[in-house]
């Protein structure tokens, strides 16, 4: 059990070395740091096409995220972590606010990873999936009527609707 709760542990702190790392910008170090080198995966649809591959991954978080991204601060909560052997399954709700040119945002989702285990028993994201909940103007706040999600999709796992 003892082992067990440390790899919980281990795996959290990935979480939030990505957390900080991302709202750093530090992006190189985020990829060599908290993903899988082999055939990791970040899946943000339906904002962007799904990435795959070690060398699309770093691509994407320091090419393409610093084009649409002035700003963010991620904050993770209720995690909950399914450790087997060498894998994980860990879900956690993201509340976050970014700025996109200029103008201050809300976020709201989920984060469904998959980590591996190293050999030296670093734990890495493999497959990052974030379901989208909303993504609103701070000044409309997330509770606003009028605030209809800036995405809508089917929400992956339950297939339930989520739309404005």
């Amino acid at each position: 059990m003892h082992a067990e709760l440390w790899d919980r542990e281990l795996i959290r702190e990935c979480k939030a070395l990505y957390c900080h790392l991302l709202d750093s910008r530090r992006f190189d170090a985020l990829v060599d740091r908290c993903f899988a080198p082999t055939d990791p995966v970040v899946d943000f649809t339906p904002e962007h096409e799904r990435v795959e591959g070690i060398e699309a991954v770093r691509r994407f978080y320091t090419e393409y995220v610093p084009s649409i991204r002035d700003q963010t601060c991620h904050r993770f909560t209720n995690g909950i972590i399914a450790i087997d052997g060498s894998t994980a399954r860990a879900s956690w709700y993201l509340h976050g606010s970014l700025v996109i040119a200029g103008e201050p945002y809300w976020v709201q989702g989920i984060y469904n990873d998959e980590l591996v285990r190293d050999d030296d028993g670093t734990w890495r994201i493999r497959v990052l999936d974030l379901d989208w909940e909303y993504l609103c103007h701070y000044e409309d706040g997330w509770s606003h009527p009028s605030r209809a999600p800036a995405i809508a999709w089917t929400h992956k796992s339950s297939g339930a609707a989520i739309a404005g």
